[in-house]
């Protein structure tokens, strides 16, 4: 919308210069597995595309969400996606070792 004249528009006036554009269906989606990874099963996600999963992993890691649970599961999944296979080897992840019942009860008591 240009005003009679030739004048800048009403939302230039305003400082609006550059509005972002929303968020495509893809973007949603990959958003809504990536909040949700905790509750999809392994098996769920060996039937997505390799590059998929693998953004799903690296996702993962950017936000701090990797634990045990969703370790487990993308280890799963790594035994049929290379791509996956090979990142999770290149990061070296390892496992915690347990902490002994004994050592448990006593850091609990205090």
């Amino acid at each position: 919308f240009f005003p009679e004249g030739g004048g800048a528009s009403p939302c230039l006036e305003a400082g609006f210069r550059h509005m972002p554009s929303p968020p495509s269906l893809v973007e949603i989606s990959f958003e809504t597995v990536l909040v949700n990874i905790q509750r999809i099963p392994s098996e769920a996600l060996e039937t997505l595309p390799e590059q998929f999963v693998t953004e799903l992993f690296e996702g993962v890691l950017a936000r701090g969400m990797l634990n045990e649970p969703i370790f487990d599961t993308f280890e799963l999944v790594a035994k049929t996606n290379e791509r996956l296979d090979e990142r999770i080897r290149t990061l070296n992840i390892r496992r915690l070792p347990p902490l002994p019942a004994k050592m448990t009860r006593e850091w609990l008591k205090h």
